[in-house]
């Protein structure tokens, strides 16, 4: 039985983008990476689709730029990033390690589903890039998303005189764009929401949700790394290859 993998994280600052940036971009060095396969690794931006590292390579800071971009998009239709918003939310997608094994796993087809999902459920103008890391044991996909939705401004009063006010004054308040993370992040609840949409989508590849409801607890994006080194170490050490 092979597993869907979905993991989170969160970004408030372009710096802590960088650095996410520079393990996507393989621009720092990479414990569990070979660089002999760098240049099958693949890059997803919104301009051009996959493209892999051996046609393009990827550009120090592109994930940045990428974000900057974006900011000024989002403050010139009148959002505001207020203080230690969540201005980019990371997510790594993989699957269990068999799954890649069989012969009739269409890689292509799986990384494409990555994209897909992703538009479906943050929108497909706040996907940023992605990148799908084939110089690992295990391919997975990075990807980047900057989480704005639309929303009613109601500040300067509670929901009810908000509405008195408009009803007296005339049609509903515009929609302004904002930031906000929490509305796919935040509690068990939508955590568990978003495991079982990504799992749904990945049932054409033959990838199980894992356990709902269980005692784990969600394991973010830093500490999923931490488990694989660890793993891999051990491996290393009980077969001679590390002092």
């Amino acid at each position: 039985m092979a597993y869907a993998i979905l993991r989170t994280g969160k970004h408030h600052t372009k710096a802590s983008v960088g650095g996410i940036g520079d393990h996507m971009n393989r621009s720092v060095e990479t414990p569990n990476a070979n660089p002999e396969l760098a240049a099958l690794n693949r890059t997803w931006t919104p301009e051009a689709g996959w493209r892999a590292w051996a046609e393009v390579p990827p550009v120090r800071g592109s994930q940045v730029a990428a974000l900057e971009a974006r900011l000024d998009a989002f403050k010139e239709a009148g959002g505001r990033v207020q203080k230690n918003a969540v201005q980019c939310v990371e997510l790594f997608m993989g699957a269990s390690p068999e799954a890649f094994k069989q012969p009739d796993f269409k890689l292509d087809d799986w990384a494409q589903a990555q994209v897909d999902w992703l538009h479906e459920t943050f929108g497909k103008g706040n996907v940023l890039e992605a990148v799908l890391h084939l110089d690992e044991t295990t391919p997975h996909v990075h990807a980047l998303i900057f989480p704005q939705v639309m929303r009613v401004d109601n500040r300067g009063g509670d929901r009810r005189s908000a509405a008195r006010h408009d009803a007296k004054q005339g049609p509903e308040r515009a929609a302004k764009p904002a930031l906000s993370a929490a509305q796919w992040l935040n509690g068990s609840k939508r955590l568990a929401a978003l495991q079982t949409s990504y799992a749904e989508s990945m049932q054409p590849f033959a990838l199980e949700r894992g356990q709902e409801r269980s005692r784990a607890q969600h394991t973010t994006i830093k500490q999923f790394y931490g488990s694989i080194e660890r793993i891999e170490k051990a491996a290393q050490i009980q077969s001679g290859h590390v002092d």
